[in-house]
């Protein structure tokens, strides 16, 4: 499966829908006519589709006994309903009154003044100011002044620390990877699990672009050009903006020099918000600057 078709079936929904813009609708026409193994899974999702469609559309025949057995059976729960046991008037009217007592007792409890109020207060750092403190790789830099807020409120149990993010990596390897290699370190990969456990599509909404920057800066580190990285980047997210980059690797891909690129993201069913779906992009550095189209060595993809 070629980049192109990656890019052509994440549009099919829209395509069917007919939510695709005339530009993008040429474009994936176009691909459907060079492409055979394509346009095989499109015809099954639009036949899929008609299927559902005749489905809504097709007359339900209702039994005649239907509306006979539907009346029997509402009689039937309103005369069980009428034999539970109900309270009396009486004791209704008490049981509000004394609900109303104790109201007005706990907020008089809750006025009086039993001791000194002591105050506390907590500070409010940016997300990436504790961020840049969090990832302490790549020697001395520049720190983000941190802004602020600071309040005082009334004194309070002592609250938990938020759950730490995870710190985007890159490291420089001399592993030849294969298809098979690959599926391995992500099945084992620390990062992937953490991320899977502690984000949300929320973080990814937010964050993505911290963490571009964030894993620019980290394989910059390790003698590779950011501008590369970030270019690689943009040109993998292009179609489907929700996924962040949190491992990179510069290794070599079946002899050829290749930088790894493991994206999370939501599952498309959307049956969850949590990133348990990865990415793996395997560019060639060199093809890419002048194609990025044939740059792609690799593409995989995994749900966990």
């Amino acid at each position: 499966m070629s980049i192109k078709c990656i890019f052509a079936r994440r549009k099919f929904l829209e395509y069917c829908d007919g939510l695709l813009r005339p530009g993008k609708k040429a474009q994936l026409q176009k691909h459907l006519e060079s492409c055979r193994e394509c346009s095989i899974l499109l015809e099954k999702i639009k036949a899929g589709g008609n299927a559902l469609e005749y489905l809504k559309s097709a007359p339900v025949e209702i039994p005649e006994s239907f509306a006979e057995r539907a009346i029997r059976n509402i009689i039937s729960a309103a005369k069980k309903e009428k034999k539970k046991p109900r309270l009396s008037p009486r004791v209704a009217a008490f049981l509000g009154a004394s609900a109303v007592m104790v109201l007005i007792f706990a907020a008089l409890f809750a006025m009086k003044p039993w001791g000194p109020r002591s105050t506390q207060t907590i500070e409010e750092g940016s997300f990436y100011s504790e961020f840049k403190e969090a990832s302490g790789t790549g020697g001395e830099r520049r720190k983000t002044p941190e802004v602020t807020k600071r309040k005082s409120i009334n004194a309070a149990p002592e609250l938990k620390a938020p759950t730490p993010l995870v710190v985007p990596v890159a490291i420089r390897t001399k592993t030849n990877h294969n298809k098979d290699s690959i599926r391995n370190m992500l099945e084992n990969l620390p990062e992937r699990k953490e991320v899977a456990e502690k984000m949300t599509m929320g973080h990814s909404i937010l964050y993505s672009r911290t963490y571009v920057k964030k894993i620019a800066d980290a394989f910059s580190n390790i003698g590779v050009d950011g501008a590369l990285i970030e270019a690689m980047i943009s040109y993998a997210t292009r179609s489907e903006p929700v996924l962040l980059p949190f491992y990179g690797e510069k290794a070599l891909y079946e002899g050829k020099e290749a930088i790894i690129i493991v994206f999370a993201g939501p599952r498309r069913t959307g049956e969850s918000t949590a990133l348990t779906r990865c990415e793996v992009w395997v560019l060639e550095p060199s093809v890419f600057r002048v194609n990025p189209d044939s740059s792609l060595l690799l593409f995989h993809e995994q749900k966990f």
